[in-house]
């Protein structure tokens, strides 16, 4: 594995722009990945992730539910400094829970 630097492309209409403060490591799922799992995309290379938590930098044009500022938990997230998601993928996350602890919890959906 290694670090590789990219470009942020362009945010849709549909998307949220998080900028990550932690990401969470799936053992199974990355895992399998990495094994290249007959139930993984088996096409290398790929960016590995699960989920994480962050603050939105960003909204799409169609972004209804979510403001610039909100702390959200990215679903299917990659292990990025930036994630660009669907609003759907997002929840948003109590202001008064550290980052850690909520990038690793159950949420439900608003």
């Amino acid at each position: 594995a290694e670090l590789v630097e990219a470009e942020l492309r362009e945010l849709k209409e549909n998307e949220v722009l998080t900028e990550m403060e932690y990401t969470v490591v799936s053992g199974g799922t990355e895992r399998a990945c990495i094994m290249s799992s007959k139930n993984t995309s088996q096409h290398f290379p790929m960016s590995l992730g699960y989920c994480g938590v962050g603050r939105v930098e960003k909204i799409g044009a169609e972004i209804k539910n979510f403001a610039v500022g909100d702390r959200v938990l990215v679903y299917h997230g990659f292990h990025a400094s930036y994630n660009c998601a669907k609003e759907e993928k997002l929840t948003r996350t109590p202001g008064t829970m550290p980052f850690r602890p909520s990038s690793s919890s159950r949420q439900k959906a608003p």
